[in-house]
Protein backbone atom coordinates (compact mmCIF):
# COMPACT_ATOMS: atom_id res chain seq x y z
CA UNK A 1 0.00 0.00 0.00
CA UNK A 2 1.34 3.44 -0.92
CA UNK A 3 2.03 5.99 1.77
CA UNK A 4 0.21 9.31 1.98
CA UNK A 5 2.76 10.98 -0.32
CA UNK A 6 3.07 8.07 -2.77
CA UNK A 7 0.68 7.60 -5.68
CA UNK A 8 -1.24 4.35 -5.83
CA UNK A 9 -0.06 1.76 -8.33
CA UNK A 10 -2.62 1.62 -11.09
CA UNK A 11 -3.74 3.13 -14.36
CA UNK A 12 -6.67 5.47 -14.79
CA UNK A 13 -7.23 4.54 -18.46
CA UNK A 14 -9.96 2.24 -19.71
CA UNK A 15 -8.82 -1.09 -21.20
CA UNK A 16 -9.18 0.29 -24.72
CA UNK A 17 -7.33 3.51 -23.91
CA UNK A 18 -4.55 1.55 -22.21
CA UNK A 19 -4.25 -0.77 -25.23
CA UNK A 20 -4.03 2.23 -27.58
CA UNK A 21 -1.43 3.96 -25.43
CA UNK A 22 0.60 0.75 -25.18
CA UNK A 23 0.56 0.67 -28.99
CA UNK A 24 2.05 4.16 -29.01
CA UNK A 25 4.84 2.99 -26.66
CA UNK A 26 5.48 0.00 -28.90
CA UNK A 27 5.76 2.30 -31.94
CA UNK A 28 8.09 4.60 -30.03
CA UNK A 29 10.36 1.68 -29.09
CA UNK A 30 10.26 0.40 -32.68
CA UNK A 31 11.44 3.81 -33.96
CA UNK A 32 14.21 4.15 -31.36
CA UNK A 33 17.88 4.58 -32.16
CA UNK A 34 18.76 2.92 -28.88
CA UNK A 35 16.84 1.13 -26.11
CA UNK A 36 18.12 0.24 -22.66
CA UNK A 37 15.97 -1.79 -20.34
CA UNK A 38 16.12 -3.45 -16.97
CA UNK A 39 13.28 -5.00 -14.97
CA UNK A 40 12.31 -1.59 -13.59
CA UNK A 41 13.57 0.96 -16.16
CA UNK A 42 13.13 1.67 -19.84
CA UNK A 43 15.32 4.29 -21.57
CA UNK A 44 14.54 5.05 -25.21
CA UNK A 45 16.66 7.32 -27.43
CA UNK A 46 15.04 8.78 -30.54
CA UNK A 47 15.78 11.44 -33.13
CA UNK A 48 15.25 15.05 -32.06
CA UNK A 49 12.44 15.23 -34.65
CA UNK A 50 10.42 12.91 -32.36
CA UNK A 51 10.61 15.29 -29.37
CA UNK A 52 7.01 16.54 -29.52
CA UNK A 53 5.68 12.99 -29.89
CA UNK A 54 7.81 11.80 -26.95
CA UNK A 55 6.79 14.70 -24.69
CA UNK A 56 3.10 14.20 -25.50
CA UNK A 57 3.16 10.47 -24.76
CA UNK A 58 5.26 10.95 -21.61
CA UNK A 59 2.82 13.58 -20.28
CA UNK A 60 -0.18 11.36 -20.93
CA UNK A 61 1.52 8.34 -19.34
CA UNK A 62 2.45 10.37 -16.26
CA UNK A 63 -1.17 11.52 -15.95
CA UNK A 64 -2.64 8.01 -16.02
CA UNK A 65 0.15 6.14 -14.19
CA UNK A 66 1.38 8.63 -11.61
CA UNK A 67 3.42 5.97 -9.78
CA UNK A 68 5.92 5.84 -12.68
CA UNK A 69 8.89 8.21 -12.79
CA UNK A 70 8.98 9.54 -16.36
CA UNK A 71 11.61 12.00 -17.61
CA UNK A 72 12.31 13.46 -21.04
CA UNK A 73 15.75 14.85 -21.87
CA UNK A 74 16.68 16.59 -25.10
CA UNK A 75 20.13 17.07 -26.63
CA UNK A 76 21.07 18.79 -29.87
CA UNK A 77 20.36 15.60 -31.86
CA UNK A 78 18.25 13.30 -29.71
CA UNK A 79 15.40 13.02 -27.25
CA UNK A 80 15.57 10.44 -24.47
CA UNK A 81 12.58 9.25 -22.46
CA UNK A 82 13.15 7.26 -19.29
CA UNK A 83 10.34 5.35 -17.58
CA UNK A 84 11.22 3.96 -14.17
CA UNK A 85 9.16 2.04 -11.67
CA UNK A 86 10.05 2.62 -8.02
CA UNK A 87 7.84 -0.31 -7.04
CA UNK A 88 8.97 -3.89 -7.75
CA UNK A 89 5.36 -4.99 -8.21
CA UNK A 90 4.97 -2.49 -11.07
CA UNK A 91 7.83 -3.92 -13.14
CA UNK A 92 5.26 -5.52 -15.43
CA UNK A 93 4.42 -2.06 -16.79
CA UNK A 94 7.99 -1.49 -17.95
CA UNK A 95 8.14 -5.09 -19.19
CA UNK A 96 5.10 -4.47 -21.40
CA UNK A 97 6.50 -1.23 -22.76
CA UNK A 98 10.05 -2.49 -23.18
CA UNK A 99 9.48 -5.86 -24.89
CA UNK A 100 12.16 -8.48 -24.13
CA UNK A 101 13.07 -8.83 -27.80
CA UNK A 102 14.18 -5.18 -28.03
Amino acid sequence: MAGDDEPEIGCSLSSEEARDQLGEWEALVADAHHVERSPSTLRVTLAKADAARVRDLAEREAACCAFLDITVEETADTVVVTVASPHPEADVVVELIGHPEV
